[in-house]
């Protein structure tokens, strides 16, 4: 059956769905989407005690899926990198020569980021990949303080992200829809990947750079760079999906791995 699903999932519009699901979450029609909200918090056991507001302030399951969170159920590690989102940290390790090995394949740093200029920053470093489920919070926030120097979105395919599929075709990560935030600041380069899916077609950046959302391609901020503090919201994903960090220096955690961690969670050593 899963390998049937796998090869189901190869071949669908994934677009066209990703399009539909979207269409369906945002209807005001307040029967269904009662429905559609109450059955989505039962499905995936939704946390609904550290939500701002109550399961029926939200008019739409797209609303919902948007969730902020109270202020006091988060705290910013003092870590110099923190998780960006809440998530599973599913894989993290070493770069060496512009690659990254994920679920035992090899990866292109160049082929991800999309950005010559990072390249020669990255030679050598790190990286780590954080899972979103559905249940989890979706919004990305900025894992160091910095500057924004650079923004890029970059079209692509919209296949789905989940572990199974991923070990199915390795490649998912560098050939779906991505939106890169690069932020420096005086100890390091970091580049916050973040990976749209199959029903996550949208990733919409927050207010402080939304003005940047390319259709397709890269905007150089380094003449008028944007200032980020940690924990700071960056983006929000609609359902789930994945946040790839690349960094060159600062190793992480290795202990993490594979654990769920909420957004703040320091996941360097220092």
């Amino acid at each position: 059956m899963e390998k049937f699903l796998l090869y189901v999932l190869k071949y669908v519009p994934r677009r066209m769905i990703t399009e539909l699901i979207g269409w369906i979450s945002k209807i005001e029609n307040e029967y269904l989407q009662r429905r559609l909200i109450n059955w989505f918090v039962k499905k995936y056991k939704v946390n609904t005690d550290e939500m701002l507001y109550s399961v029926e302030h939200y008019r739409t399951l797209y609303q919902f899926f948007i969730r902020e969170l109270k202020p006091s159920v988060r705290t910013i590690d003092s870590k110099i990198i923190v998780a960006p989102v809440d998530g599973i940290l599913t894989e993290c390790g070493n770069i060496s020569n512009n690659r990254f090995e994920c679920k035992g394949e090899m990866l292109s740093i160049k082929d991800l980021v999309a950005c010559e200029n990072f390249l020669g920053d990255i030679q050598e470093g790190y990286f780590t990949v954080h899972y979103l489920s559905p249940s989890d919070y979706h919004w990305i926030h900025s894992p160091v303080d910095g500057e924004i120097y650079k923004v890029s979105h970059i079209r692509g395919d919209l296949y789905p992200v989940f572990d199974d599929m991923i070990a199915h075709k390795k490649d998912i990560l560098c050939i779906n829809e991505r939106y890169n935030v690069f932020i420096k600041n005086d100890r390091l380069k970091i580049c916050v990947c973040m990976i749209a899916a199959m029903g996550v077609g949208n990733i919409v950046p927050s207010n402080k750079i939304i003005q940047y959302n390319t259709v397709n391609g890269e905007v150089d901020l380094n003449k008028r760079p944007i200032e980020i503090s940690k924990g700071e919201k960056l983006a929000y994903f609609a359902i789930g999906s994945t946040v790839v960090l690349i960094f060159n220096n600062f190793e992480p955690d290795y202990g993490l791995k594979g654990k769920h961690l909420k957004f703040g969670h320091g996941i360097t050593y220092l």
